[in-house]
């Protein structure tokens, strides 16, 4: 499993990122959630412009947002917006490391098939499973 980080030059802060994708990916395996094997994924770190130009083209919504995540079938790319999950966490009373590892947990569950705009059950469990893999990478 290749993981690649790239802050598309932005001053945002990356370090222990590689290590909540690492960690959380072991975890998403051994549930057995994450069946994909040399997948590399990539993150991408974009201003808030940027986010809202992706979001508008993939998803109609004309509004930065989170995270987005693309499976390209042979590769998986995270597109994290740092401006929206800083607004975010200060909103959810979390630390913006809490909140990134969130939205990169996020963003694995949906390359995994589970996503929340799906029936309320499967919703719920990609919730809950989020939940479950940030408490085991030591955010509560």
């Amino acid at each position: 499993m290749a993981i690649v980080l790239n802050n598309s030059k932005m001053k945002v802060d990356i370090r222990g990122a590689g290590g909540v994708l690492s960690k959380a990916l072991t975890r998403l395996k051994k549930r057995r959630i994450f069946k994909k094997k040399n997948y590399p994924i990539t993150v991408v770190f974009v201003s808030g412009e940027e986010s809202r130009k992706l979001n508008k083209a993939h998803r109609q919504k004309n509004k930065p947002t989170n995270v987005l995540s693309f499976d390209y079938e042979a590769s998986g790319e995270l597109i994290l917006c740092p401006e929206v999950i800083r607004k975010e966490a200060k909103k959810a009373g979390n630390s913006v490391k809490k909140q990134t590892a969130w939205m990169i947990v996020h963003g694995l569950v949906h390359l995994s098939g589970l996503h929340h705009d799906q029936s309320g059950k499967k919703a719920e469990k990609a919730e809950k499973l989020e939940e479950s893999v940030l408490a085991s990478l030591g955010f509560k």
